[in-house]
């Protein structure tokens, strides 16, 4: 009877443990950014239990959270570029606010090697994100209204935006990068702003849950919107 009751046992235990379990699907850039500093601002104010984080460009996070296979959805969000979560049945609030920079590696000078909008007739090489980025997605939206478009030249194309700040580092071309990432090239002098006032891109950070969510995650919910959801 103990071994056939041990089985049961160990699977209600596993059960209750994937039950209790907090999972979030995170754009890379918030991964490594902005979610650790905001989940340990959280820590005091629940007791949580079992975290699982998949950290995935936004086309696959969003894949997770309409199939169900996680409860939260970290990322970046522009009121002009609808998400495919921004449907009824999910709930969205600000957590945080973030800006997509172009920059540069800098020159000898202390000035940026390409700079926007660039010298007429002459198409600035730029270090793009992919078709499943959701940072892609809000520059092909806002960035390309801009007055006096530039004339861009794709060199280079990757999700994720720690490889375009390793590109860039390389003088391979430029790129919109979030400021949260970008840390030590600001820092060290080794990347510079590569336009003036207008270019810059102002994004929220947003947690997204569905309306009709688990037990377990409801209280995280409420202690985020405790420690400061932004309208």
């Amino acid at each position: 009877m103990r071994r056939l009751a041990g089985p049961r046992e160990e699977a209600r235990a596993a059960e209750q443990q994937a039950a209790a379990t907090l999972r979030f699907a995170a754009t890379h850039a918030l991964s490594f950014s902005f979610f650790p500093a905001w989940l340990r601002a959280l820590e005091p104010r629940l007791r949580l239990g079992p975290i699982q984080l998949v950290s995935d460009s936004l086309l696959a996070c969003e894949d997770l959270m309409l199939q169900g296979r996680a409860q939260f959805l970290l990322c970046h969000r522009h009121p002009e570029v609808a998400g495919r979560v921004d449907q009824a049945e999910f709930l969205s609030a600000r957590v945080g606010a973030d800006t997509l920079v172009p920059v540069a590696a800098a020159d000898g000078a202390g000035g940026p090697r390409f700079t926007l909008p660039g010298a007429r007739g002459n198409p600035l090489p730029v270090l793009a994100y992919s078709e499943e980025s959701g940072l892609g997605w809000i520059l092909r939206s806002v960035a390309g209204k801009a007055p006096s478009g530039p004339r861009l030249e794709t060199v280079f194309t990757s999700h994720l935006a720690v490889v375009l700040k390793r590109m860039a580092l390389d003088v391979r071309g430029f790129a919109w990068l979030p400021l949260s990432p970008i840390g030590d090239g600001f820092g060290d002098g080794r990347l510079v702003r590569a336009g003036g006032e207008g270019w810059p891109v102002p994004v929220e950070v947003r947690l997204v849950r569905r309306r009709a969510a688990a037990a377990a995650a409801e209280p995280f919910w409420q202690a985020a919107g405790a420690y400061g959801f932004a309208p």
